[in-house]
């Protein structure tokens, strides 16, 4: 009869020589937030150190740091301990890595004080389809980066005759803006019944309206079509029956130098009444200009300094 010996034997990787790899990276908080004032014309010059509540790691050997404006690049920032952040407020990610290559990182959100004299001057002109400055128009910018910060801003154009002066149309790296133009007053200026009979004459295919300004003007809901429901709606407003239109706006905006493909048909595709700013732009722009459409006012005596 054969005896056989089972022989269990166990070892460590460290006492084998095999050495274990290190996977886990370090322990990073950023503080809540941070705020300084420029530390020269319209930047501030902030360390990564700035940023850190607390940032450790199982291992003794150095770590790495480094940071960017969200939104800005991807991967470990390379030698970025010191960045120049421009005024206003962004977010910036954080990171640290370890020898082995383990990263970690985290997000905050930082506030440069506005020392008075940086904004630089952008140009908004707003008029007519023949030329005439346009009054009391809003001027909107709202803006967005990847981590979800968002501006939105409006200012009054009180004057035809003046070109607003702007801040910053992009506030940091990492940010797009939109630039568009309202007007909600007096939705009555140059609506009457002349208006509702051209528009009754281009739907009954007695006489074109011809330009795609009035084409856009006749649409009274903002619809894409040219219909009776536009006539009825028009008629309420002249009526008193209603006080607004739907969509609550008097006038509408156009790029100028948006070229209709089809002038016949200037809801397809889509016309163009907005500027999309991106941070790959360089320069950035600097003047926006729009042709303002008076809804219902297809005679054209509507009054651009109401």
């Amino acid at each position: 009869m054969k005896t056989i010996l089972l022989l269990f034997v166990s070892f460590s990787l460290c006492s084998s020589g095999i050495a274990q790899s290190d996977t886990i990276p370090p322990t990073l908080v950023c503080k809540d937030a941070y705020a300084t004032a420029p530390t020269f014309t319209c930047f501030a010059s902030i360390s990564v150190h700035d940023l850190i509540e607390n940032v450790s790691d199982k291992s003794t050997a150095p770590l790495s740091l480094g940071f960017r404006v969200s939104c800005s690049g991807s991967g470990f920032p390379e030698n970025a301990i010191q960045l120049n952040i421009k005024e206003y407020f962004t977010h910036v990610d954080v990171w640290a890595r370890d020898s082995s290559g383990n990263t970690a990182t985290c997000t905050l959100r930082i506030f440069v004080y506005d020392s008075g004299n940086c904004d630089p001057a952008y140009e908004y002109i707003s008029q007519t389809e023949n030329g005439e400055g346009l009054d009391n128009t809003r001027v909107i910018r709202d803006g967005y980066n990847c981590v979800g910060d968002t501006f939105h801003w409006e200012t009054m154009q009180f004057s035809s005759e003046y070109h607003h002066i702007w801040g910053e149309i992009v506030p940091d790296i990492g940010y797009n803006s939109i630039v568009t133009a309202s007007h909600k007053l007096k939705p009555l200026n140059g609506v009457t019944t002349a208006d509702l009979l051209l528009i009754q004459k281009h739907i009954l295919g007695i006489e074109a309206i011809t330009s795609p300004y009035k084409l856009i003007a006749a649409d009274a809901n903002m619809d894409g079509k040219i219909t009776t429901f536009d006539i009825v709606l028009l008629r309420k407003l002249i009526l008193g029956i209603i006080t607004e239109l739907p969509h609550k706006q008097s006038w509408r905006f156009i790029r100028k130098d948006y070229t209709f493909p089809d002038p016949g048909n200037p809801y397809n595709p889509p016309f163009n009444d907005r500027y999309i700013i991106t941070p790959e732009q360089n320069p950035l722009p600097h003047k926006f200009e729009f042709i303002g459409v008076k809804i219902g006012d297809i005679n054209g005596d509507a009054d651009p300094k109401s």
